[in-house]
């Protein structure tokens, strides 16, 4: 060998040493990131428990905070981590490990496509998703325009495409939203609704249905919610958080703000305080079915007819669905499994709008080629579902000068909530045909009701309100005048005083008291005979021992002469 050749031979196995060095180092590094990613959450996988007693062992589940994803008779699925699934083993459940499908499906379709023009395939990453709503709205300024309500952990863009005749206007218009994706492993509904979106634009103004679509009402639709668990392969935002696990929860978490939730979860809560939605739909992938509420516990709706009818309008065009597994393609979401910090159960709960859980793939992450044959069978049931806004009742309430209130309307006999949007002051009730009486009540002024509205299947049938100050009205001249009255209390939301002002006819004894989510009295303020007319008195946020209450939602309820009426209030810190 030459002195050339053993310099190359030389340098050729110091290279090599170096690069070995470099390696040792490039693995070192990934091991520590991986150990520090670790110690800020730990990875849940998937893994199946063996059950011959499903219901209860939820129950026991949920008590141990443990995510679960699917239930059959004989099987629950569930996310779990490597002490979670020890705990669990030593509790005597019959788990196992099952291989991480979906993540392994993205994993490869990555790797295999990373470098080509086209990244995950018909999978749309986040910035081409981003592009085609972007490019969306610039073709149809008119009628769309793309707003962030927000950002994720890693600071991706929370998109709502925004879709109305009048999209820069606040109109008198019932507001529709879908979200999809809120489980970054579970990708099909945003891809739908990249669809969804081009088949309303590509139709206005051409087709009768979508021009009615954007005309009458306000569209708001989220593809992803989850776009950091979208491009990471996983179910959960960059913190290790399950975003369907984390909205108040009547039951676990009864404190109706966005403090201490995740980026992702708070931009919704955040945008749904700012508006008024009717209807909304979440999708999913794992099963096939339309779930309703509640899901975080067994008690039905005030509205389950309504929501069967709802979720019946999805699944019935939806020929794998309605012949699946679940009768007709519905359930109500305790029946098939509990779960709490649900989106659906917050929505119905407490801002008034009515959700549904559409799971719409028996595969989390089914192969790109699948889509279009997915479109086909969702295509009509997703079209199909908003059009059921339109039914029920609507109107604007407004004091007598014409300006629009916030208020909220009570069906009579139907023990729930709906609430005006303050910006225009509209409301739309959705109910089922039939005859129904509404009572409509705002801070400061006199409840209103009206009797003997006829609903139709077709068309919402519309109810304009005016109310009058309680200040000004001759109470012996209307109709309240006979009855007790309890108001609404004001200002609410409040921190840290409120008002609560009540109307009685006649001299009589009267209770006042505060009580928490759960029904429990915390505190008095009115126990004694009180002479006719109206009467304030003021909560300032204590408790019967002058101790501060925490932030979240009070009841106060008003005791005398045979009457009884409890209202709800939010306190803010």
């Amino acid at each position: 060998m030459n002195k050339h050749g053993s310099l190359t031979l030389t340098k050729t196995l110091f290279m090599a040493k170096v690069k070995e060095k470099i390696m040792k180092k490039i693995i070192l590094m990934l091991a520590i990131s991986i150990i520090i990613v670790s110690q800020l959450f730990a990875i849940r996988t998937p893994a199946v428990i063996k059950t011959l007693s499903a219901h209860n062992d939820v129950n026991i589940l949920n008590k141990y905070d443990i995510d679960i994803d699917n239930v059959t008779s004989t099987e629950i699925t569930v996310y779990v981590d490597d002490n979670e699934l020890a705990e669990l083993l030593a509790m005597g459940f019959d788990i196992y490990r099952i291989p991480y499908r979906a993540k392994e499906y993205a994993d490869s379709l990555w790797q295999a496509t990373k470098d080509s023009d086209n990244p995950m395939d018909d999978y749309h990453n986040y910035d081409e998703l981003t592009a085609f709503l972007q490019n969306i709205e610039s073709q149809y300024p008119d009628i769309c325009k793309l707003i962030t309500v927000g950002q994720s952990v890693q600071g991706r863009e929370l998109w709502f495409m925004k879709i109305s005749d009048n999209v820069d206007i606040e109109e008198d218009e019932p507001e529709f939203k879908y979200i999809a994706n809120m489980h970054g492993d579970e990708p099909v509904g945003r891809e739908l609704l990249i669809y969804l979106i081009t088949l309303i634009t590509d139709n206005y103004g051409i087709d009768p249905r979508f021009t009615k679509m954007v005309d009458s009402l306000e569209l708001w639709i989220m593809p992803s919610m989850n776009p950091d668990g979208f491009e990471m392969h996983t179910r959960y935002n960059a913190n290790g958080v399950d975003l369907n696990r984390n909205f108040p929860d009547p039951i676990t978490n009864p404190v109706n703000t966005p403090a201490g939730r995740e980026p992702e979860t708070q931009a919704i809560m955040y945008y749904a305080f700012g508006h008024s939605s009717v209807l909304s739909a979440n999708f999913h992938t794992g099963a096939l079915v339309v779930n309703y509420p509640y899901d975080c516990m067994y008690q039905l709706t005030p509205d389950n007819d309504l929501f069967i009818d709802i979720s019946l309008a999805y699944s019935i065009h939806n020929g794998p669905m309605y012949y699946g597994s679940f009768p007709q393609g519905i359930t109500n979401g305790a029946q098939w499994y509990i779960i709490h910090g649900g989106m659906q159960d917050w929505n119905y709960y407490w801002m008034g709008d009515n959700e549904v859980t559409v799971e719409q793939c028996n595969d989390k992450w089914p192969s790109a080629s699948w889509l279009p044959g997915l479109w086909d069978d969702n295509r009509e049931s997703m079209l199909s579902y908003i059009e059921t806004i339109y039914r029920g009742i609507r109107g604007i309430v407004t004091d007598t000068q014409g300006i629009p209130l916030d208020a909220t309307i009570v069906v009579d006999g139907i023990d729930h909530e709906v609430y005006t949007d303050p910006d225009v002051g509209d409301y739309h009730r959705m109910l089922l045909p039939g005859t129904y009486s509404i009572t409509v009540s705002a801070e400061g002024y006199v409840p209103q009701s009206i009797n003997n509205i006829v609903v139709v299947d077709s068309q919402a049938t519309r109810v304009d309100v005016q109310l009058v100050s309680g200040s000004s009205v001759d109470i012996h001249n209307n109709k309240v005048g006979s009855i007790p009255v309890l108001e609404q209390n004001y200002p609410n939301p409040f921190n840290p005083i409120t008002n609560i002002r009540y109307y009685l006819p006649k001299k009589a004894k009267v209770e006042i008291g505060i009580y928490n989510i759960l029904g429990q009295k915390i505190n008095t303020l009115v126990d004694c005979i009180m002479e006719s007319g109206y009467h304030n008195v003021i909560w300032t946020g204590k408790d019967e021992n002058n101790n501060d209450v925490s932030s979240g939602i009070y009841l106060y309820k008003i005791n005398t002469d045979n009457f009884t009426e409890t209202k709800r209030m939010v306190l803010i810190k």
